[in-house]
């Protein structure tokens, strides 16, 4: 009651202490879980664990080395135990048929597929390994693109030969996503609107676009960070792009000079860094033209 701090300065200090003490109970809870975790794995499953991480290791990068049989098939083997020490394995498709080598149905309890958008019907041979399947994606994001050394009346073909049994076999085609095929096979499903990510200014327009304005945003900047305008477009005139390489250098230049602006503004010195600090603003530049214009922004910057 007596000291100089007023009711906010109290509310700021108990909100940090709250932040504080949910931080530490997630710590608390995460190195439980693992210590239960590691209580369960049995010896000769954490020397496999180990073999494994070792083989990946070894595979090397090139397709034509003549080492990489060798430690692919160490991996797969050593996986064959491995896997029961971890509760999940996240993997990318490829890595997925790579390593299992010798799958069986229900090898886990759960298979989950995330972007699914964006895997196309060789997705079902994963699908395969679990019990249960859960499909995540999004149904207005494009579908991934046909093979161009895949001929579609082959892929015909195929499914009339080998899936006129099936019921809607006609929709596994590389045309269409894992998820839109999903749809077609999988009656339960749920629709996630809450946006945490970005902030309304940027999402607003894919929110009224694409899902009639039913997303929920939830990315609610304090008002002493946020910046106005979040989204700014900026016409550079005399763009172009030189032939002998991808490089628009009027473009270039007029994102270095924006950068060079945004660090001389009194508003991008510092930021909040969600620990109850400040930290200095990072930028980030994103190029659709590819590393050429990438390495050229690079170089004006240094």
């Amino acid at each position: 009651i007596h000291s100089d701090k007023s009711v906010a300065e109290l509310q700021d200090e108990l909100a940090r202490v709250e932040n504080q003490e949910r931080a530490k109970e997630s710590e608390l809870i995460a190195t439980v879980a693992w210590k239960k975790q590691k209580e369960k794995v049995t010896r000769s499953q954490r020397q496999a664990l180990a073999a494994y991480a070792k083989a990946v290791k070894k595979i090397p990068k090139s397709r034509n080395a003549i080492t990489g049989p060798y430690w692919r098939k160490q991996a797969q083997e050593a996986l064959q135990e491995a896997k029961n020490a971890v509760p999940i394995w996240i993997m990318p498709l490829g890595k997925v048929i790579q390593m299992f080598s010798e799958p069986k149905a229900g090898m886990f309890d759960v298979v989950i597929f995330d972007e699914a958008s964006q895997v196309d019907v060789r997705g079902i041979n994963i699908a395969y390994l679990g019990k249960k399947v859960l499909v995540v994606g999004d149904p207005e994001q494009i579908s991934p693109e046909e093979g161009s050394f895949t001929k579609h009346e082959d892929v015909i073909s195929l499914i009339t030969k080998h899936l006129s049994s099936i019921r809607y076999g006609s929709y596994f085609t590389l045309t269409l996503s894992l998820f839109e095929i999903s749809g077609v096979m999988m009656t339960e499903s749920i629709m996630l609107l809450e946006h945490f990510r970005s902030v309304e200014e940027i999402i607003n327009f894919s929110n009224k676009l694409s899902y009639d304005g039913r997303l929920k945003i939830l990315r609610y900047p304090h008002p002493r960070w946020k910046l106005k305008p979040a989204l700014e477009a900026i016409h550079v005139e005399n763009g172009f792009m030189n032939l002998n390489n991808k490089v628009n250098e009027p473009e270039a230049e007029a994102v270095v000079d924006k950068l060079v602006e945004l660090l001389n503004d009194p508003k991008y010195e510092e930021r909040d860094d969600g620990k109850d600090g400040t930290r200095p603003t990072t930028f980030g530049v994103v190029t659709l033209l590819g590393n050429d214009q990438g390495k050229f922004i690079t170089d004006l910057i240094r």
